[in-house]
């Protein structure tokens, strides 16, 4: 395209530069979560290519883009995206690409859940982009762009986007339970407090003098919950329930209809459920 809406002085080495770092990512992270991190970036980039091709922003298709990830920094989660265009050899619609996943994941946090889902005149009046807004509402973007933050899930982890033009995003726990929010609607209950029973993996411990809190991973899956043991086990006991599976009865509270809290009132150790069974 001739008019640039992003120019730069010269082609860059890399167009998406993601950071992350806190307590989850300290020297390590699962491999389902880095699973699931980089088939959403992957999935991002190809939804969001498609409406900028339809809406005639860009003029390169899904097909035409390839995409690699720099290897890993050591002792870092930082992965430097490279994308071609294996159509036209042209920079530019590539450059507007990156810019505009970061613009994404800029917008999201800024919104409340019911305003994205509803698309509410609030979202409407204040996005003024046509694309943009399209994309909000695309259920399968929501759902690959909630992947790639997902494990952003417990206080002090950060997901950082950022493009050549030096937009850049900054995720932090809050705003990766927006996105978590926004993707599966089914079974979800009303926000407030509700009774459950429910079964995980403890993933942190936090041996405060007061609070005994916790990381739960409900069917270790997802994101972590925030966790506080009504009757505070021992410092010894809490330690050795790290990494353990445990069955829970408590109060949680939920917040854009997605668990934000457990108060524990009651808790066991558990064997670990089986994840295959031979008779399926």
């Amino acid at each position: 395209m001739n008019n640039q809406l992003f120019p730069v002085k010269k082609y860059p080495q890399f167009l998406l530069d993601i950071t992350f770092n806190g307590p989850s990512f300290n020297g390590m992270m699962e491999i389902d979560a880095l699973a699931k991190e980089i088939q959403g970036l992957e999935d991002v980039l190809k939804i969001i290519t498609h409406s900028l091709k339809k809406n005639k922003k860009i003029e390169i298709q899904i097909k035409d883009i390839e995409i690699y990830v720099e290897a890993f920094e050591k002792g870092s989660f930082r992965k430097k995206i490279k994308i071609f265009n294996k159509a036209t050899k042209e920079y530019q619609p590539l450059i507007e690409l990156a810019v505009f996943v970061v613009l994404v994941f800029q917008t999201i946090p800024q919104y409340r859940t019911e305003d994205i889902k509803t698309v509410s005149p609030v979202l409407v009046s204040s996005v003024r982009d046509q694309v943009l807004l399209e994309l909000l509402q695309d259920k399968k973007l929501l759902g690959a762009a909630a992947n790639v933050v997902r494990s952003v899930s417990l206080e002090g982890d950060s997901c950082t986007l950022s493009s050549p033009t030096e937009q850049k995003v900054i995720i932090n726990q809050e705003s990766s339970k927006k996105f978590i929010a926004l993707t599966d609607t089914q079974d979800e209950l009303e926000d407030g407090e509700h009774y459950e029973i429910l079964q995980g993996r403890i993933n942190r411990v936090d041996l405060d003098a007061l609070k005994r809190h916790m990381g739960f991973k409900i069917n270790s899956e997802g994101t972590t919950v925030d966790g506080t043991f009504i009757e505070k086990p021992s410092r010894e006991e809490m330690r050795l329930l790290l990494d353990e599976w445990i069955e829970v009865k408590g109060i949680v509270s939920y917040f854009g209809g997605q668990r934000n809290h457990i108060d524990i009132q009651e808790y066991k150790v558990i064997k670990q459920p089986e994840l295959f069974n031979e008779n399926n």
